[in-house]
């Protein structure tokens, strides 16, 4: 199949009660090719039932989105032809909710990127203060810095699919039409951009540093595995953009001559647009609906994160070898949201509950650095690190939701979808220079990539400029 042609889905006859002949084409092909196993659609098909009286007395007055479910699961044979996956031909999926569990990813990176761009500074301060460069300082204990970066990634489709259903969880279920729960997470292909502003102050024991900072991001994720056209023949990607906002305070002290001890705490929020293409409704005939709308969900999410991590300077001549460790936390929580849809698609609408999710990353490095003194008086300091990092949390979580047009009705189970189990493990290159001005400037670029990692990779660049006042 081509991708954004849309499949035609025939319909299935259920049971008649008192007379009724219920024709869903939503379940149609849920019972060949073992393809349940990858659809949570019990809630969904709980939902047609009631608003068609199959099972309970069907309602009275209908909401609109009401009436257009009921049209997508009791009309002519083929009235959902159009929902469709282009890339895995799954029945329904436009149903499917894991656009929802990229907000997790995108907003629990923001935090790290955040704490990321700290760690940079304080590495900064400690390399200020060797002797090649010390004596450029001003010997203030205050400065302000400016820290921003720059990022791309991609996150890999996951497909762990298991069906769940009627209270089981796990295996297969017993009635496999009604299972309730997949499991697995969309592709997609992130930019972002991050700033940091902040000032810091070193205490008058001469071995801490203290400071605070207030960041700024914005992330856009595309879904590489889903889009659509609309009625103009413009193609819809579904993706997650967030704008977040974060306060963090960070402490760095000297144990001796060659140890440090760091520390950041970090507090975000940040506004987040889901959208996914859902297929418009055809009720007035058997041609497939071959064209899209736009669901949009505006959820918010609060961050939390916090770091402790330390490391020790090992002199071989003029080069510093420097082993280190740390350990990263990271909360997130993703308020629950509605989605909007024109009138036409509103019987597709989903309500996704909230979410939480939190990671536990240790990591154990290396890093190697050689300050170089230029005949103008400038140092600069090349460096190179390496690092692996195994996370210990971010277990699957399970995201529930229900379809807008279930308000008002009883019994209906949420659909479920669950994260994949993360790839625990992956390794960190960082490439990088710093350099001290006189009058107590400096500055620094540093190149990271993730690597080592089967669900996801990253490449950034981060830059910043500090000056003592």
């Amino acid at each position: 199949m081509r991708r954004n042609e849309a499949k035609p889905i025939g319909c299935r006859k259920l049971p008649a009660h008192g007379g009724k002949i219920f024709y869903a084409g939503l379940i149609s092909i849920l019972a060949s090719n073992n393809a349940m196993a990858e659809l949570p659609q019990g809630g969904f098909i709980q939902t047609c039932e009631r608003l068609n009286g199959i099972t309970g007395t069907a309602p009275t007055t209908l909401s609109n989105a009401q009436s257009n479910f009921k049209a997508i699961c009791s009309g002519p044979a083929g009235g959902v032809a159009g929902i469709s996956d282009a890339n895995d031909n799954t029945a329904v999926s436009a149903l499917r909710h894991e656009e929802a569990a990229a907000g997790g990813t995108t907003t629990s990176q923001s935090s790290q990127k955040q704490v990321s761009n700290l760690r940079e500074r304080m590495d900064e301060v400690r390399e200020e203060d060797t002797t090649a460069s010390s004596d450029l300082l001003e010997n203030s204990r205050r400065s302000f810095f400016i820290n921003g970066g720059f990022r791309n990634g991609e996150a890999k489709k996951t497909s762990d699919e298991t069906g769940f259903g009627n209270g089981v969880t796990a295996g297969t279920p017993t009635d496999p039409e009604r299972a309730t729960i997949v499991q697995g997470e969309r592709a997609f292909d992130i930019d972002g951009q991050e700033v940091t502003v902040g000032m810091d102050y070193r205490l008058e024991d001469e071995q801490t540093i203290v400071g605070a900072s207030l960041g700024f991001d914005r992330r856009e994720a595309k879904f590489t595995d889903q889009s659509a056209l609309d009625d103009s023949g413009n193609i819809i990607e579904g993706g997650v953009e967030s704008k977040g906002t974060y306060i963090s305070g960070y402490v760095t002290r000297a144990l001796s001559d060659t140890a440090y001890l760091d520390g950041v705490i970090s507090v975000g929020n940040s506004d987040l647009t889901i959208t996914r293409p859902v297929p418009k409704i055809n009720t007035t005939g058997d041609g497939p609906a071959a064209t899209y709308d736009t669901a949009t969900g505006k959820p918010g999410s609060t961050q939390f994160s916090a770091s402790l991590g330390g490391g020790k300077d090992i002199l071989y001549d003029d080069v510093t070898i420097t082993p280190y460790a740390r350990v990263d936390y990271t909360r997130t929580s993703i308020d629950a949201y509605e989605e909007s849809l024109p009138t036409a698609s509103e019987g597709m609408a989903l309500r996704v509950a909230k979410q939480e999710a939190d990671s536990l990353l240790g990591t154990v490095g290396v890093k190697a650095s050689k300050p170089m003194r230029t005949e103008a008086g400038t140092v600069f300091v090349p460096q190179a690190s390496i690092e692996i990092g195994h996370e210990f949390s971010n277990d699957p979580r399970n995201i529930e939701a229900t379809l807008v047009a279930a308000d008002g009705l009883t019994g209906i189970d949420p659909s479920v979808v669950r994260t994949s189990d993360p790839d625990r493990n992956h390794a960190k290159l960082g490439f990088g220079v710093s350099a001290v001005f006189s009058k107590g400037r400096s500055g620094f670029v540093q190149f990271e990539t993730i690597q080592g990692n089967d669900q996801y990779s990253d490449a950034s660049v981060r830059v910043g400029y500090r000056v003592e006042f």
